[in-house]
């Protein structure tokens, strides 16, 4: 995700349309597989760690992601505001490489254990 943020940095600073397209292109595409890799990894850690109550906190984190989707564009506009096109996202690039490695301290140890002691499958 982070990649995604600095490549939509970078592509303000192409002159041409069709540069700037082709790293915003590159940029929505990184964001997509980075996405598509939390919006499955997080119901999968939340049904391991809460089978008996697996309905209601995959509600939370429904309502935390909506609420993350309707406040989002509110503070973009409002960094954006102070920060204009090059800085806004490169503000968030660093929001995401902090808040990022702090969540990892919150991944629960079981998750890692169960991975540790199931046995190697073949990559394919």
């Amino acid at each position: 995700m982070v990649g995604a943020t600095v490549l939509f940095a970078a592509s303000s600073m192409m002159h041409h349309p069709w540069g700037f397209f082709a790293v915003a292109m590159s940029g929505r595409m990184l964001q997509g597989l980075a996405d598509a890799m939390v919006c499955i990894t997080i119901p999968a850690i939340i049904a391991i760690e809460f089978p008996k109550d697996n309905e209601v906190f995959q509600a939370y984190l429904e309502m935390a992601m909506g609420f993350g989707m309707t406040l989002g564009p509110v503070m973009c506009s409002a960094v954006y505001d102070k920060l204009g096109f090059m800085n806004t996202f490169l503000y968030f690039a660093a929001f995401t490489v902090i808040f990022g490695f702090s969540s990892l301290a919150f991944i629960p140890s079981s998750v890692d254990k169960l991975r540790k002691d199931e046995p190697e499958a073949p990559i394919w």
